[in-house]
């Protein structure tokens, strides 16, 4: 194995090995200056200071922006009630990966302490694949907002006012990829639960519709 040689001389640095001569000229000194090292140390602290700061803002103002109802609407359709609450996407840009669940949470005690027991209710569509922002909603359809229909009738599980629901729905930001679950307790079931169907848009008021 041939041997590194390093040879400053003036004006020139040169490093042998394996047969082959590499030279640098100028100012050697400048390779090993102290000031040089420095600006190197410095400007590598502050592209990694400027890279975390990025991150920072990716991670805290580019991400999913829900708004979720503290209601919920029953309705009737072809001779049945049906039940409904509503969120919508409040962000600029598109979500994606949304997954939604709702339950029904019962507060029981037990050797003095308190336990919530949640189950999961039945609802028509659980997954989105894709949302749209403000940026490009359909204006005419405010397709950034969802109404969620339960699959069962809501009243054969919510039916005091001891229990809750709880909604909680999780998405992506489609530009960051960051991830963000939103909850929402749904409480006071006499004054919760309203008769009647969202009004369309970014907006939870329920319109009578007899």
């Amino acid at each position: 194995m041939d041997t590194l040689k390093f040879i400053i001389e003036k004006d020139t640095f040169a490093l042998i090995g394996n047969g082959n001569i590499y030279e640098v000229t100028g100012d050697v000194s400048k390779l090993f200056s102290t000031t040089s090292f420095l600006e190197t140390v410095i400007f590598g602290v502050v592209t990694s200071i400027f890279g975390a700061l990025i991150f920072l803002f990716l991670r805290y103002f580019v991400k999913p922006k829900l708004v979720l109802s503290p209601k919920c609407v029953r309705r009737e359709r072809d001779g049945q009630n049906i039940f409904q609450t509503k969120f919508y996407n409040k962000s600029f840009f598109n979500i994606e990966n949304v997954k939604i669940s709702l339950y029904v949470c019962n507060i029981t005690f037990s050797g003095g302490s308190k336990n919530v027991v949640y189950e999961e209710l039945e609802i028509k569509d659980k997954h989105f694949d894709f949302i749209t922002g403000t940026n490009k909603k359909n204006k005419e359809v405010n397709d950034n907002c969802i109404v969620i229909t339960l699959d069962e009738d809501l009243t054969a599980k919510w039916d005091s006012n001891d229990k809750y629901l709880e909604l909680q729905i999780s998405a992506s930001h489609s530009i960051s990829g960051f991830r963000k679950t939103y909850r929402k307790q749904i409480t006071d079931l006499d004054k919760s639960l309203v008769n009647g169907k969202f009004e369309s848009g970014q907006t939870f008021e329920v319109i009578n519709v007899n």
